[in-house]
């Protein structure tokens, strides 16, 4: 019984990130000169990948990564995509592999070719890589909200994730409960307070509060609170486990 509640919960969240997850075609700063589209159909989840095709190739997997995939595919849902050089034609291939997560977690990982073992592992539902050297991921994935992301190669051949200073949301909805827009960081001096079911705009998130536009257009920090389930702003929720 535990186990049939356990994947029904699962079902929902990726249902609800699938319907929440408005980020279709991102655009990215890149362009994608000879774009090839590979879409993975996961069970829970679909996951988009792009890629220059010039840098991409596909090859006999080692027994490694075959007893990889093997797991992978009894525990959740995952494949192998392709060889891929992120850096250029003359930089260093990667194997890229993704997987629906063993809780509701979807993620590509590149790692070295014949050793999944060393590689890194990239949560998202899309992600483009047009060869600048970076990868860029996006989607509602162990996350609350749609999130964009990237990816670059490091000096030592390693990806890294590029520091933001806030990160993006764009989620034009409504409250579902009273929400109060601060000046400040220090949520003392309110500017205004968004009535529930009044329409708003969170725009981005910067350590663990979100700024947040109202109808009229004011704006102001808040502290936004969301479970598994939306609970202060509609599609504003936690899409994993």
């Amino acid at each position: 019984m535990k186990h049939a509640f356990a994947l029904v919960l699962l079902l929902l969240i990726a249902s609800n990130a699938l319907a929440a997850d408005t980020n279709k075609s991102p655009a990215y700063p890149k362009p994608i000169a000879q774009k090839v589209t590979r879409d993975l159909d996961l069970k829970l989840f679909k996951i988009r990948v792009e890629a220059d095709g010039r840098l991409t190739s596909k090859r006999k997997l080692s027994a490694a990564e075959e007893e990889y995939l093997t797991g992978m595919r009894e525990a959740t849902f995952g494949d192998y995509v392709f060889d891929v050089k992120p850096g250029g034609i003359s930089g260093v291939s990667f194997a890229l592999f993704c997987d629906a997560g063993a809780s509701a977690d979807p993620s590509c990982m590149l790692a070295t070719p014949g050793n999944p073992e060393k590689s890194t592992s990239i949560p998202g539902l899309r992600f483009a890589i047009p060869g600048d050297g970076c990868l860029y991921a996006s989607g509602h994935a162990n996350s609350y909200f749609a999130e964009r992301r990237k990816y670059c190669l490091t000096p030592a051949g390693a990806l890294a994730e590029v520091s933001q200073p806030a990160l993006y949301v764009g989620l034009k909805s409504k409250a579902l409960k009273p929400v109060t827009l601060y000046a400040g960081r220090n949520l003392q001096t309110a500017v205004t307070t968004i009535a529930a079911k009044e329409s708003l705009e969170v725009l981005l998130l910067q350590d663990d509060l979100y700024l947040v536009r109202d109808g009229f257009g004011l704006v102001g920090w808040a502290k936004l609170e969301a479970e598994q389930t939306a609970v202060d702003v509609d599609g504003l929720f936690f899409a994993g486990d």
